[in-house]
C-alpha cells in the first residue's frame, strides 16, 4: 500500500514491490477521474463550476482565520456546505478550524526541522556517497525521486515501473546501509515529540471534538450513506495550503 518516505525510501522490500509508489499514484489518479462527484463537476459550465465551488466553500475565504505552526495564516469562509457540515459536527466552527489548522500542519513543520538538521545533512552525505558508488550520483533522496518520476517520460509504464523499483531499492539499500535511515527516524521522533508537547492542547481538543461528533456522524451516515475513510491521525496530514485557501 501507499507509504510516505519524507527522508528517503528506507524499506528495501517495500521498494522492491512498489518502487516509489508510482503505480499506486496512477491508480489513485484514475480513481479520482472516475469519481462521480468529479465527473459531475467537470460536466458543468464555467459558471456552474463557480456556483458549485461557492455552494461548497462559501463565496470568499474570509471569516475564519488561524495561524499554522509554519507561521502561515490560513483562512476560510464560515459559509457553504463544508462549514455547515463542520458546524453541525463540532459545534464551535472557529475553534474547530483553529485546532484543525494547527494539527494538520504539524507534519510539515516536523519534516522541515529534520531536513534542516545538521545530523540529517551529514547522513545524506553518506547516503550520496553510497549512491555514487552504486552508479547513481544523486545529491539527496529528492533528486533520486525526481529522476524516477521522469522515467515515465521515455519508457512505457511497465518498463518505467521496473526502472523505478530498481532505483528505489538502491536508494533504500543505501539508506539502511548508512546512517540515513537511523538518523532520520531518531530526528523525526525527537522533533515530533517536541511539537506534540508544544501543541498538546490543540491535539487533545481535536480528538475531543472528533469523538464528540461521532454520534452525529453515525446518524448522518445511516440517513445518507457514507464512505469509510478510516481513522484520521491529527499530525499525519497533507501539506498546508496558503492563506486564502478554503477549509484547511
Amino acid at each position: 500500500g501507499a507509504r510516505s518516505f519524507p527522508y528517503g525510501v528506507d524499506d528495501v522490500e517495500w521498494a522492491r514491490a512498489h518502487g516509489y509508489g508510482g503505480r499506486e499514484e496512477r491508480a489513485a489518479a484514475k480513481a479520482r477521474e472516475a469519481d462521480p462527484n468529479q465527473r459531475y463537476f467537470r460536466g458543468l459550465s464555467a459558471s456552474g463550476r463557480a456556483a458549485a465551488r461557492t455552494a461548497l466553500m462559501g463565496s470568499a475565504p474570509v471569516g475564519l482565520s488561524a495561524t499554522a505552526p509554519t507561521g502561515m495564516t490560513i483562512t476560510a469562509s464560515p459559509e457553504g456546505c463544508i462549514a455547515e457540515a463542520e458546524r453541525t459536527l463540532y459545534g464551535d466552527l472557529a475553534t474547530w478550524f483553529r485546532v484543525k489548522v494547527v494539527t494538520m500542519n504539524l507534519r510539515p513543520v516536523r519534516e522541515t526541522r529534520v531536513h534542516g538538521d545538521r545530523q540529517y545533512a551529514d547522513a545524506v552525505g553518506q547516503w550520496a556517497a553510497c549512491m555514487r558508488a552504486a552508479g547513481r550520483p544523486y545529491a539527496d533522496p529528492d533528486a533520486s525521486r525526481q529522476a524516477a518520476a521522469r522515467f515515465g517520460e521515455s519508457m512505457p509504464p511497465a518498463e518505467a515501473d521496473a526502472a523505478e523499483a530498481e532505483l528505489a531499492v538502491i536508494e533504500a539499500t543505501c539508506a539502511t546501509g548508512t546512517a540515513l535511515a537511523r538518523v532520520s527516524k531518531a530526528l523525526d521522533h525527537t522533533y515530533g515529540e517536541q511539537l506534540r508537547a508544544r501543541h498538546q492542547e490543540e491535539i487533545a481538543l481535536r480528538w475531543r471534538l472528533q469523538n464528540g461528533a461521532l454520534a452525529t456522524a453515525r446518524q448522518a451516515c445511516e440517513e445518507h450513506g457514507c464512505e469509510d475513510h478510516g481513522p484520521e491521525q491529527a499530525d499525519r496530514t497533507p501539506n498546508p495550503r496558503p492563506s486564502g485557501g478554503s477549509h484547511a
